[in-house]
Formats: structure tokens, sequence, C-alpha cells
């Protein structure tokens, strides 16, 4: 299966287009959140938010699964609102496994979070893909049976050097 990166690439038509995008692929939303965070701390959201409006594509993974405090949640529209009214490419990818209706559950600043999702899906394509889950598809399990013999060390083996 696809990562989303690689989905997206692989929907690019012409070498040109790759060319021209640039992309930022944020593991998922824990490490957003963390680096919003760290920014408020410090005093560096505008530097944050302009890392995270330059390139082409913004890619967030597992959206849906922490929790935004009211001021994450504000720099989350802000990013968005800045991508969204930005020249050229602002595309913004999300997955998740919960319906985008969920995502409020998760955000502390509803008025925030209801104008962001305005401008997410004001231009947007949704895939809602249902059916197996994937993960865990090559596990494999391996057991051990240990005897009591086995575990423990002969005493002659042990003052061997």
């Amino acid at each position: 299966m696809l990562s989303p990166f690689e989905w997206l690439v692989s929907q690019l038509h012409s070498t040109r287009d790759l060319q021209t995008m640039s992309f930022l692929f944020l593991r998922n939303l824990f490490y957003l959140i963390d680096r919003m965070t760290d920014a408020r701390r410090t005093g560096r959201e505008g530097t944050l938010l302009a890392s995270l409006v330059r390139p082409s594509c913004l890619i967030i993974d597992e959206v849906g699964h922490c929790e935004f405090d009211k001021e994450n949640t504000r720099l989350f529209f802000d990013m968005v609102d800045r991508r969204y009214q930005k020249d050229g490419y602002y595309n913004m990818v999300f997955t998740s496994n919960r319906d985008p209706a969920q995502w409020q559950e998760n955000f502390s600043e509803n008025d925030s979070l209801l104008c962001a999702l305005d401008r997410i899906f004001d231009d947007a394509i949704v895939f809602a893909m249902k059916g197996e889950i994937f993960r865990g598809k090559r596990l494999e399990t391996v057991s051990l049976r240990m005897t009591a013999s086995a575990a423990i060390p002969h005493a002659e083996s042990r003052n061997e050097v």
C-alpha cells in the first residue's frame, strides 16, 4: 500500500509538475502539535507558519488522533488560511480514519476549526476508502518454548572459560 506522499507523487502527470512543486510531509498531527507548542513557547509562531505555508504541497498524516488546545487550533486555522490565500500551489493532503465531522472532538476552538474546514473543503477532492485494514498483514508471530534444562546452564559449563 502506498503512503499518502507516494500516492500523491504517483498522481502527478508530468515530471515538470514534480520539478515545480515542493513537499512537506509531517509524519502525523502529534508532530505538528509539538512544533506549534514549541513555536508558541519561544515566540516563533511566524517562522513556523512561514515554513508550513512555503511548500507547494503540505501532507499531514493521522488527523483526528490527538488533542489541540485553543492556541494550537488557532495556529492550525492560521496555517490553513495562509495556505488558502497564497498564490500558486497550496495543496493540502490530510489522511485520517475519522470523518472530518468528528475532528471537532480533537480541537478546542470550534470557530477556528470550522473556518479551517471551510477553507480545506472549499475546493477539495475527498477519497473515502472503506475495506480491510492493511496494517499487520506481514506480521510474523514466533513462539518459543523453553525448558528448565535449557534455561539454566549446567554447573560445569559455567566454570569453563
